[in-house]
């Protein structure tokens, strides 16, 4: 007896059609609905997809597995998202048109929870010394910028940083301006 595995498709093969045909998406309430009936025990009318345990919602197409804010956005402007798409409010199951843009992991990270409740991207506060740290990864290297007495100037400088154009060049720069060394890794 044979058995034949299927291979799951890639994102970027599925295209708007293949969702429209089954999915109404709602941009202004971020509700998707089914328009078809695509599996026993699922209704026309119904709510597509379920929260899953880290709050975003998802469904099962088609034998494959999909968040639905980024279908949301291939049903809106046609195209997949050309990079991480992140929820502006920080509700994962907020998936309003207005609530979704595309983000660089960097820009994903720096609206998570903790940065929206008041710590600042860049930097966090060291008990021992009583002052602020200020990194930032480049090139998958953690870059230590210094200690500084207050979070806002710990991240004036990782933002010089950050918004530098060329990040080996940002790195180079940072060690010869604020006397920056690499922060060393642990040793087993």
């Amino acid at each position: 007896m044979s058995t034949r595995k299927q291979c799951a498709k890639k994102e970027a093969d599925w295209t708007r059609d293949d969702f429209a045909e089954f999915i109404e998406y709602n941009p202004a309430t971020g509700k998707f609905f089914w328009t078809q009936k695509p599996a026993f025990g699922v209704h026309v009318g119904d709510e597509v997809g379920w929260s899953r345990p880290d709050g975003y919602r998802s469904v099962q197409f088609k034998g494959q597995a999909f968040l639905l804010h980024r279908i949301g956005w291939l049903l809106e402007t046609g195209d997949w998202p050309a990079g991480d798409l992140d929820h502006i409010n920080g509700a994962r199951a907020d998936n309003r048109f207005v609530n979704l843009r595309v983000a660089s992991s960097r820009e994903n990270s720096q609206n998570m929870k903790h940065h929206r409740s008041g710590v600042l991207p860049g930097c966090y506060y060291k008990i021992a010394s009583g002052k602020w740290v200020s990194q930032i990864k480049l090139n998958g290297e953690v870059v230590y910028l210094g200690q500084y007495e207050t979070e806002v100037r710990a991240h004036e400088v990782y933002m010089e940083v950050a918004q530098s154009c060329d990040p080996i060049k940002a790195a180079h720069k940072s060690r010869a301006n604020y006397g920056v060394r690499k922060k060393e890794k642990k040793s087993a």
